[in-house]
């Protein structure tokens, strides 16, 4: 947590991180379509747009399965379209002056084409100065003017400004607790739950809110003494009305799942889209889920993905992994979570624009959905399209009004509640 922040995390604006505008990732998705498999064997070309010099030199810089990265030539590329004036190349070569890609560092030189980026708006570029304010790379080193830059970058929309503005408020807020925390965390690590439970309880006291999470997953998950649902979400509650990014998502999941409160997606959403405002990973995780499946909110596939995409540059790989599914129109929307997946297996609809307010609202309309799929089933098979109960019974093998609807594997069922299994169908 922000006790380990460390000067990498606020220079991790490194060229990987920080060649473009705020919303580096959707330049990542959209390049691909306008750079060529030549750009990318060849050198330089100063004959072609400026956004495609620029995408050549990203794709250059992360490589791929199938594309070795090559820092030095993408800082070429890059030098070609920072010269015509493109923002986000002007944020990466300055960059590439500044850690010395392919030669020696120049961190005066960096600033020069940082500025030149920050004149067009470039919130990363914004954080980069702010970096070079905290350790002294090409101006003297100010805390105060490393503060404004970074609330500048934040304010322009900088992912990473913002982070690091939270992290460091978190930080001071976790001085006086921190010796507390670090035996709490050597517990777990050991797996002295109880003892964890103790420390944890007292940093939580005294006001510590990363404290507070950590003491409120013991309680939910029965680590070191029984599980207290409803303790755990006071203890959420109480960092998250702190403004503490982390328990906001996890009450937002609290919400979604109904783990000592009744489950109600609308309070979800509320609490899920507060940390993803902060930009905390898990708020960003949380809340590109709900506007994958449509809880509490409008389902919306894009809204979705770029949510995703925030939370994977944070190393979020589920998020990561949920981003490309969705990026592939031949996927369906998916599975909430394994029940759903049993309940509803071979459901592919997506439910655009529904917003449902709570966990049986959506099944409802899943199995409808798994209704209606297994209805052409059974007319496919012969069966009554105008008796849904006969058909199924029908189908297998059974006579209705006999009495003897036995399905798969010999199994008597209802077809009014169950499938032909016998499981139920709520």
């Amino acid at each position: 947590m922000a006790s380990r922040l460390s000067l990498l995390l606020l220079l991790g604006l490194s060229l990987n991180a920080s060649q473009a505008r705020a919303d580096i990732q959707q330049d990542f998705r959209r390049c691909p379509s306008l750079v060529t498999p030549d750009l990318l064997r060849g050198e330089p070309n100063a004959g072609i747009a400026a956004d495609r010099q620029y995408c050549t030199g990203l794709l250059l810089f992360r490589g791929s399965p199938s594309l070795r990265r090559d820092p030095p030539r993408a800082c070429r590329w890059h030098a070609l379209a920072a010269q015509r004036g493109h923002a986000g190349a002007q944020a990466a070569y300055g960059n590439c002056l500044e850690s010395g890609v392919g030669g020696r560092p120049d961190p005066v030189a960096g600033l020069v084409w940082y500025r030149k980026a920050v004149a067009q708006g470039n919130a990363d570029a914004m954080f980069s100065i702010a970096a070079a304010y905290q350790v002294g790379r090409g101006v003297p080193r100010n805390e105060a003017e490393m503060l404004r830059w970074a609330r500048r970058a934040a304010d322009a929309g900088s992912d990473r400004a913002i982070t690091y503005l939270r992290q460091r408020g978190d930080a001071r807020t976790q001085n006086a607790t921190r010796g507390t925390t670090q035996q709490a965390y050597a517990a777990v690590q050991a797996k002295d739950y109880a003892r964890a439970r103790v420390l944890y309880r007292q940093a939580a006291d005294a006001g510590d809110p990363s404290a507070q999470v950590a003491l409120a997953t013991l309680l939910r998950l029965g680590q070191g003494g029984p599980v207290d649902l409803p303790g755990a979400v006071r203890w959420y509650r109480k960092a998250a009305d702190a403004d503490y990014a982390r328990a906001q998502a996890q009450l937002g999941f609290v919400f979604e799942y109904g783990e000592g409160v009744a489950a109600d997606w609308r309070e979800a959403a509320r609490w899920c889209a507060r940390a993803a405002e902060q930009r905390e990973r898990l708020g960003l995780y949380c809340a590109g889920r709900q506007y994958q499946f449509g809880i509490g909110v409008p389902q919306d596939r894009q809204r979705a993905i770029v949510l995703f995409d925030r939370a994977a540059a944070q190393g979020d790989q589920s998020a990561a992994f949920f981003s490309r599914w969705l990026q592939d129109p031949a996927n369906c929307t998916g599975y909430r979570d394994e029940a759903e997946r049993k309940r509803f297996v071979g459901v592919c609809v997506n439910p655009r624009g529904l917003a449902f307010a709570s966990p049986a609202q959506r099944n409802a309309w899943l199995k409808r959905e798994y209704d209606a799929m297994d209805r052409e089933t059974l007319r496919n098979w012969g069966g009554s399209a105008n008796s849904y109960a006969d058909s199924a019974c029908r189908a297998a093998g059974g006579n209705p009004s006999g009495g003897n609807c036995r399905g798969e594997g010999g199994v008597f069922f209802n077809p009014g509640s169950q499938d032909r299994y016998g499981r139920s169908l709520w």
